[in-house]
């Protein structure tokens, strides 16, 4: 150059020196800074002049071309030539802003797929270049994760599924289960030793490294157990029997089902029923809980007939103040039989074989009742005549025939108002007693002359006539 300066040109592999002499002869000197520009020294003028390439854009490209928001994108432009030219970066994604650079880094925020056209611009020629890649914007990655939806018990197996969305490809699933138990993969199964509520958690990271979690609580029940409670698991014929399931463990709602032993059925936590022959009935129940399992409890319910109690007296007859010896037999019901007499004369005792002696004249009739455990009764009758006694010649000691029984809830009752009635009668009685004024001081007369026949009263019978036997009195209980 005439001035000694050197400038930059766009012309080529030719150029022109256009003012002063023509070079008489000049030289290429080495390039420092590369190939795309050429260095000619003119020895006529003394100068250097640096002659340019035009620029070329070679490639342009987006690393990585798919990507998801949040995570870094670079642009690269690579051109040849020489010189400055200016780079610009068009249609580029939400958080990414053009600069004049041949790398450019950015992160999208926004998914979406963008066509991105990289231009070069010579500023000596205006020389306009460009060059065009397409980059796809990924959402972010996210997981979502599927559970039963019936509950579950200690020991199932369950099976948990992730499935992502968004991000890039591929991903890997990492399951923690809350019990301290690890596993991976997009469908895994793990089951539960102990109950309680656990926080399952399943991350997900994709191609890019980017990851999501996602959390959710899963209820653990006890297995369940059932058991079978009754308080007549021994009774009589015809009574009720209350059947009461106690479960344990489990889900709701549980569903029971019954077999009562003879031939019935039911259903619910608890059945009402009755047996109508005596026999030892094997109950099974089985109960389903909300998460399928079934469980099974078995009891035996013991059916007795109702009791049936016979009863005799020693004699037919007696005297007054003599003892009749009482004695009784029952079988059937259930436990051990309880028996109570009334002697038909307000008085009354316990056991199987009482005696009783009678104070009046009269005919009584005597009931044993035979009472079970759990409330079955039976009684039966025998009717007793009670003589005054005549110069001292006992009764007719004929055995007794056998007197009139029934079975059932009655013979309860009647002893327990016939022993209410000897307490009040007594009650009443001493009280008139203490309340009665005595009687007033008579002098004493002389006895009279016998009279010339006997009188009977009640409660007194005539002396017997010479070789006669004594004569009976009659009388009942008042």
């Amino acid at each position: 150059m005439i001035d000694g300066s050197s400038i930059l040109t766009s012309e080529g592999p030719k150029f022109n020196i256009p003012v002063g002499e023509r070079p008489y002869s000049f030289t290429l000197v080495p390039n420092p800074s590369g190939a795309s520009e050429v260095w000619v020294n003119n020895y006529l003028t003394g100068t250097l002049s640096v002659i340019a390439l035009p620029p070329t854009l070679k490639l342009f490209r987006v690393t990585p071309s798919v990507t998801e928001v949040g995570v870094p994108v670079t642009l690269e432009t690579i051109y040849g030539g020489g010189g400055s030219p200016v780079i610009a970066y068009i249609g580029l994604p939400a958080g990414c802003v053009s600069a004049s650079t041949p790398f450019l880094q950015c992160i999208p925020s926004i998914a979406g797929t963008y066509h991105i056209l990289s231009t070069l611009t010579d500023p000596v020629t205006g020389t306009f270049l460009s060059a065009a890649s397409t980059l796809t914007v990924e959402p972010r990655v996210q997981v979502s994760v599927a559970v039963p939806t019936r509950p579950i018990d200690v020991g199932d197996s369950v099976t948990f599924t992730a499935t992502p969305t968004g991000g890039v490809g591929p991903y890997t699933i990492d399951w923690m289960f809350g019990d301290g138990q690890l596993a991976n993969g997009t469908s895994v199964t793990h089951s539960y030793s102990s109950p309680g509520s656990f926080a399952v958690t399943a991350q997900v990271t994709d191609g890019l490294f980017g990851t999501a979690t996602t959390a959710l609580s899963v209820v653990v029940s006890p297995g369940p157990s059932v058991g079978i409670f009754s308080p007549e698991a021994a009774t009589d014929v015809g009574f009720p029997v209350l059947l009461t399931a106690e479960l344990s463990g489990g889900s709701s709602p549980v569903t029971y089902d019954w077999s009562l032993g003879d031939g019935a059925n039911a259903s619910g936590p608890a059945v009402n029923t009755s047996y109508a022959a005596p026999s030892a009935y094997t109950v099974t129940l089985s109960a389903e809980d909300a998460a399928g399992h079934i469980v099974y409890a078995t009891k035996v319910i013991r059916i007795s007939s109702l009791p049936v109690v016979t009863a005799s007296a020693a004699v037919a007859s007696v005297a007054v103040g003599a003892p009749v010896e009482f004695s009784s037999n029952g079988t059937g019901g259930t436990g051990a039989l309880q028996y109570a007499w009334e002697f038909g004369d307000g008085s009354g005792t316990a056991g199987s074989a009482p005696a009783h002696a009678y104070a009046r004249a009269g005919t009584y009739t005597a009931v044993v009742w035979a009472n079970d455990t759990v409330g079955g009764s039976a009684r039966h009758s025998v009717t007793v005549t009670v003589t005054a006694s005549t110069n001292g010649t006992p009764p007719n000691t004929t055995p007794h025939p056998s007197g009139s029984s029934s079975s059932g809830y009655a013979g309860y009752w009647v002893i327990v108002a016939a022993l209410l009635g000897l307490v009040v009668g007594g009650l009443v009685a001493a009280l008139a007693v203490r309340r009665r004024p005595p009687p007033p001081l008579k002098p004493v007369a002389p006895l009279p002359p016998p009279p010339a026949a006997w009188m009977e009263t009640p409660g007194h019978a005539a002396p017997p006539a010479p070789g006669s036997g004594a004569d009976s009195g009659s009388g009942k209980r008042s």
